[in-house]
């Protein structure tokens, strides 16, 4: 369902936008699509050991596994970015 209000936004909303959705395995998986929809930004919940979190910790991405969600998420941007100059 979020990804389908991220792709709505995307073209209907002239506007930027950002996405969010709980769940570790889902948080990676709506991440990816939001950025390729044309999301200006995510919202990620992390912590090293997320089931000794504070609060949230289903919802949470382990801290080790955000660098390789961020590396995905800046080369679809950088996919679907045209270059200057092309």
């Amino acid at each position: 369902m979020i990804g389908t209000v991220a792709l709505l936004a995307a073209a209907l909303w002239d506007r930027p936008f950002t996405v969010d959705r709980a769940g570790e395995v889902t948080a990676t998986v709506i991440a990816r699509c939001g950025v390729a929809a044309g999301a200006d930004g995510l919202f990620i919940e992390v912590h090293e050991n997320p089931d000794q979190g504070p609060s949230d910790g289903p919802n949470m991405l382990r801290l080790a596994d955000l660098p390789a969600l961020l590396r995905d998420v800046v080369a679809i941007r950088k996919a679907l970015t045209p270059s200057a100059g092309r």
